[in-house]
């Protein structure tokens, strides 16, 4: 004979939650349990009473999924398609290497017809781990020396 225990489902604690997300959780569940007003529940999380009504709906005991948002996790509908920036790596590895983002920035809208900011070139080539290639730029000038007194 065995003895089983019977136990009350924990929450599933996920840690992609950061604490902010926990805290939600944490207040709705107890609005929902009715160890604190929809009101206090409000001022704790800086919502409105309705968002607070709105949350408790959705609120299912010993789940944190309902939490989380719909669009967690997909790419955003606006990222650089994964084709685009690896041409862009490709360009600024081959025939283009050598120049700055700014530099291949313009070449590729005007070249290769690759209409894309130029913030967005410097965003792809940092995440590749390729930083800015600089110029000599402008020699600097020496600090003159003090003359002494007479």
């Amino acid at each position: 004979m065995s003895s089983q225990v019977n136990q009350q489902p924990q929450p599933s604690v996920n840690t992609e939650y950061t604490a902010d997300e926990l805290r939600r959780v944490q207040v709705i569940e107890d609005a929902v349990a009715g160890k604190v007003t929809v009101r206090e529940a409000a001022r704790l999380l800086q919502l409105s009473p309705r968002q607070i009504k709105r949350l408790k709906q959705k609120c299912r005991a010993g789940d944190t999924d309902w939490m989380r948002h719909g669009n967690r996790g997909r790419p955003k509908p606006w990222r650089t398609p994964d084709a685009v920036r690896a041409r862009i790596l490709e360009l600024s590895q081959g025939r283009y290497q050598g120049l700055n983002d700014s530099q291949l920035w313009r070449v590729l809208t005007e070249n290769e017809g690759i209409t894309i900011s130029r913030e967005t070139v410097r965003r792809v080539l940092r995440q590749s781990g390729r930083a800015s290639l600089r110029g000599p730029g402008r020699p600097r000038r020496e600090a003159p020396k003090p003359q002494e007194a007479g």
